[in-house]
């Protein structure tokens, strides 16, 4: 949130991964402990979660009293909104970001406005050497820009973009890995916007062209 690493307990973690891996989707409290928690609700209180989820609000909201990430759906549980997305079909994107989604090796990744990682969408088990399965909640390391060589990981950077009309590029080039390295890929990048026309968020979607971190992972 507001480009700093959230300050979540393991098990707060593991919760908002979950419902973030599942966008819009509600859960009962019940599944929950069951796909969170590995328990069942005979055995351990289903206001564990309730209290799990106030926590998070209070990372992730920006009105925890008025939540709009978090959203309990009466009657059901909880559930992830990652907010203003478009949904990915050809009227929205491009055909190249459109194959890159679709690639068996591709990866599609959405964030927030201070681009905060909201859903990974991959079969790989790495993302430029990141585990995929760890990437949502932190600030995305390696967006990047129309020109620069650097990732862009600043808001006001794609404010700036979105202000001269630019919302969407792509193209190939080298990425920093984790370990330092370089991997090129093909990607696409698309700048999401508010009804304000205010800057939404981010999906960016791409298929390394070499390493080795393909294989079976989430999403």
């Amino acid at each position: 949130r507001n480009g700093e690493t959230l300050p979540l307990t393991n098990r707060e973690f593991d919760l908002l991964h979950h419902l973030a891996r599942f966008p819009r989707q509600a859960f009962t409290r019940a599944q929950l402990l069951r796909q969170v928690w590995e328990t069942e609700p005979e055995w351990q209180d289903p206001s564990t979660v309730t209290e799990h989820v106030h926590r998070l609000r209070r990372h992730i909201e920006d009105d925890p009293s008025s939540p709009k990430r978090l959203v309990t759906v009466r009657g059901v549980g909880y559930r992830f909104d990652p907010g203003h997305v478009a949904a990915v079909d050809s009227n929205a994107f491009s055909a190249e970001y459109l194959r890159l989604v679709r690639d068996p090796e591709g990866a599609e990744i959405i964030t927030d406005a201070d681009l905060v990682i909201l859903a990974v969408t991959t079969q790989r088990v790495h993302c430029f050497g990141w585990p995929s399965d760890g990437l949502v909640g932190q600030t995305i390391p390696f967006l990047a820009g129309p020109r620069r060589r650097s990732p862009l990981t600043d808001r006001s950077d794609l404010e700036e973009l979105l202000s001269r009309g630019v919302t969407s590029w792509s193209g190939e080039r080298p990425f920093v890995r984790a370990d330092g390295s370089t991997a090129s890929a093909v990607y696409a990048t698309y700048l999401q916007t508010t009804p304000e026309n205010g800057l939404g968020g981010v999906r960016f979607a791409f298929v390394e062209s070499d390493g080795d971190d393909s294989g079976t992972g989430h999403g």
